[in-house]
């Protein structure tokens, strides 16, 4: 009865921590590197003052991580821009030549700079238990990670009938990735923490908005 009754404790403690993907033990270990970052949503001072027209055109993305290329493309890239420029009240066209700027958001830096993972497996100790708490405490399985990821982005505002460069920045930050599952009874659970990499590049554009929101109205 005993080894029952500690079975389900540790089960229960298992479960629980899932539940907590954002606390993950690992993102200590990560952040011994990089900021645990987790952001909302910006608001543009400017919003009430209506902006130019703007035509978005892809941008480049320069990074050669497979895992980042995999999960984000120019056009979704333009696709947040155009979103989130109308956001900030900035006028929208997909006629270059009828806008005032033809914008263009590039990526130019996605570099993963920590990682950290843990798991536990009760299969040897619910060997030695036995019983019905030892069958339960074999199925246990947990899996906890954690990444940090540093992200550049540049902007360019273009005059599509010259072609000159009326205005450029850069920005980069550090932004965290997490995951925490657990597997009893082949019945699984997992959750994330922090955020999708499309997520921080869509912030990435958020900021880089806000420069234009500020100075080109």
């Amino acid at each position: 009865m005993n080894k029952y009754y500690f079975s389900i404790l540790l089960l229960c403690s298992l479960s629980a921590q899932a539940q907590s993907p954002v606390d993950a033990s690992t993102s200590a270990r990560a952040n011994e590197v990089a900021t645990n970052t987790q952001r909302e949503e910006i608001q543009y001072k400017n919003i009430a003052k209506e902006g130019p027209m703007v035509s978005v055109v892809p941008g480049e993305i320069k990074s050669n991580n497979a895992s980042f290329r995999s999960k984000v493309t120019s056009n979704n890239i333009a696709d947040f821009g155009e979103l989130e420029l109308s956001r900030a009240n900035f006028k929208i066209t997909k006629n270059q030549q009828n806008a005032a700027y033809a914008v263009k958001f590039d990526v130019l830096k996605a570099e993963q700079v920590a990682k950290a993972a843990e798991g536990f497996s009760g299969k040897a100790i619910g060997g030695l238990m036995g019983g019905l708490g030892g069958s339960v405490l074999k199925s246990v399985k947990t899996n906890d990670s954690s990444e940090v990821w540093i992200l550049g982005m540049r902007f360019q505002m273009i005059d599509p009938k010259t072609g000159n460069m009326l205005g450029t920045g850069y920005l980069e930050d550090r932004m965290e990735l997490g995951a925490k599952g657990t597997v009893v009874m082949g019945i699984s659970q997992s959750a994330s923490g922090g955020a999708s990499l499309d997520t921080l590049v869509q912030y990435l554009i958020q900021k880089c908005v806000f420069e234009m929101d500020s100075k080109f109205k």
